[in-house]
């Protein structure tokens, strides 16, 4: 049952308002009433009502700055405005305020209940699709965490998201540490918990820990794993440190309260949120050297060797190169790029497999991420090219993969403009069909009909039709000439005429030309 008060200056209008109304026959309750806009905040902080009658003119606080108090605390509540005085200034500030409903006095008790029958139909309605976001918010963080890892959100859709979610990325440093149980590979009956069980039990105890001491965020992976987000401000002097310190305590507290146990990759600090996806790249590292160290460890990237701060390779010419080569679908100059960014990462002293991965997939999110080459590929297709390079074993494993991609993406940008260069010239030659009898119809005509260049028109039209333009026309006019004469008794003046010229002995010329004998002897042989 929805709850409402009553706020107005008037005892009658209260009383009447109160006891001429039956508000429980609506499924309302009526909360209680107020003399002035104080008391009357005061009710409202008091019985919370959904639905709030409220008089503009009053002493002490007066119903708009009611309205404004009540707006910006429990923004929520629907309130019906009422006056006695018809003054446009006092509408325009209410509506202005997003007041359900603003009533002149006297006002109508029909009118009244309709307005609140409104607002309650409204609230219940913004409360249910309240109810449905809550519900959802969990699954949107999740996908959003997801992507994230994965590289999949540019710098907009981060913010605008992150925003969305009500989620708080102003830190300084992030790490990502992975958490992997060390029994999802064993028979799940001789364990006390299924797979699904124990990864939301080892999340728990991870989100309980992170939370305590406000570090960052937990999810989980599709990959089987628990991802700690470690964000903090500040400087960095100790929070490696600290991010070892957690993640023990959060193993140790999985191995006593779980009976189970897990390891964790530790990645490298950084400072960009967009580079997450590398510190989750680290902590892959170094979870690969778990059957060397052993499990229910915590192993951080150091331990694998690698250096502190990973070597950064521009490559981004050559990949915006790459890129331009694939769109004009050029595969051999594409794959000759491909070449030349295999040998600078090889190139490039320490690099590790993990990092040629990374900046693989940072090469194809590139060529992806451009408009004309994204409307070709789905994006499961990305997904499955993310799988493949995290699965191989070799750098040139890794390159044999990017280069099947720039081919077939190369290949399906040659299939796409050739199919628009058909429908260009179908365009043009039915203009033509349509026109010929233009007399002073030009390829720029026709060019400006199907919007590109008359240079570029030429070339596509010899390439379709394996005729230029001007024969094309002139072949277009003759075919309509020869039957014009075979089937009409018109002179020949008047056939040049309807197939575009007004010259008739220039038309002869070209209908010699064309036929090898004159229109009139054309005419005498048909």
């Amino acid at each position: 049952m929805l709850k409402l008060i009553i706020i107005d200056d008037d005892g009658l209008i209260r009383r009447g308002l109160s006891h001429t109304i039956r508000w429980e026959e609506l499924n309302i309750e009526l909360a209680g009433t107020a003399a002035d806009g104080e008391r009357g905040l005061e009710l409202i902080e008091k019985t919370e009502p959904h639905i709030i009658i409220a008089d503009i003119r009053m002493p002490i606080m007066d119903g708009l700055a009611l309205t404004g108090i009540v707006k910006s605390r429990y923004p929520e509540m629907k309130i019906i405005l009422m006056t006695g005085y018809d003054e446009l200034e006092f509408a325009k500030e209410a509506l202005k305020m997003k007041v359900f409903d603003y009533l002149l006095k006297p006002v109508d008790n029909q009118n009244l209940l309709d307005a609140v029958q409104r607002a309650a139909a409204e609230w219940h309605h913004d409360h249910q699709l309240k109810l449905k976001l809550l519900e959802g918010i969990p699954l949107l963080k999740h996908r959003f965490f997801e992507r994230l890892i994965r590289g999949k959100l540019s710098e907009e859709e981060l913010s605008i998201q992150a925003r969305m979610l009500d989620l708080n990325f102003d830190y300084d440093f992030y790490m990502t540490v992975i958490l992997k149980a060390d029994d999802y590979a064993a028979d799940h009956s001789s364990h006390r918990f299924g797979r699904e069980m124990l990864k939301y039990c080892i999340e728990n105890v991870a989100h309980e820990i992170i939370t305590r001491e406000q570090a960052g965020f937990v999810f989980e992976s599709i990959d089987d794993e628990i991802i700690v987000l470690f964000a903090w401000k500040g400087p960095d002097e100790h929070l490696q440190s600290r991010a070892f310190d957690l993640t023990e305590e959060i193993r140790a507290s999985v191995e006593q309260y779980l009976k189970t146990t897990v390891t964790a990759g530790m990645g490298f600090l950084y400072e960009q949120l967009a580079s997450v996806t590398k510190s989750y790249s680290d902590a892959k590292s170094a979870l690969e050297i778990r059957h060397i160290i052993g499990k229910n460890q915590v192993i951080s990237i150091q331990d694998t060797g690698l250096p502190l701060s990973p070597q950064s390779v521009d490559i981004l010419d050559l990949e915006k190169a790459l890129t331009l080569k694939v769109k004009l679908g050029l595969e051999k100059d594409a794959e000759q790029v491909l070449e030349q960014i295999e040998a600078k990462l090889l190139s490039t002293r320490s690099i590790t497999l993990q990092q040629v991965k990374l900046k693989a997939l940072e090469t194809a999110v590139l060529i992806y991420a451009d408009a004309d080459l994204r409307e070709l590929v789905h994006e499961d297709d990305f997904n499955r090219l993310t799988e493949l390079i995290h699965r191989k074993q070799t750098v040139r494993e890794v390159f044999a993969e990017i280069r099947q991609m720039a081919s077939l993406l190369a290949n399906a940008m040659n299939a796409s403009r050739e199919s628009q260069q058909k429908e260009i010239v179908k365009q043009a030659m039915d203009f033509i069909e349509q026109n010929y009898m233009r007399e002073r119809l030009s390829l720029q005509d026709v060019a400006d009909e199907v919007h590109i260049s008359p240079t570029y028109l030429s070339y596509i039209f010899k390439k379709e039709q394996n005729i230029n333009f001007s024969d094309y026309l002139l072949e277009t006019r003759m075919k309509v000439a020869m039957e014009l004469l075979r089937m009409k008794d018109l002179k020949s003046y008047e056939v040049a005429e309807l197939v575009g010229y007004s010259n008739a002995q220039y038309f002869s010329t070209c209908f010699k030309k064309y036929t090898g004998c004159s229109p009139s002897a054309f005419k005498g042989e048909s």
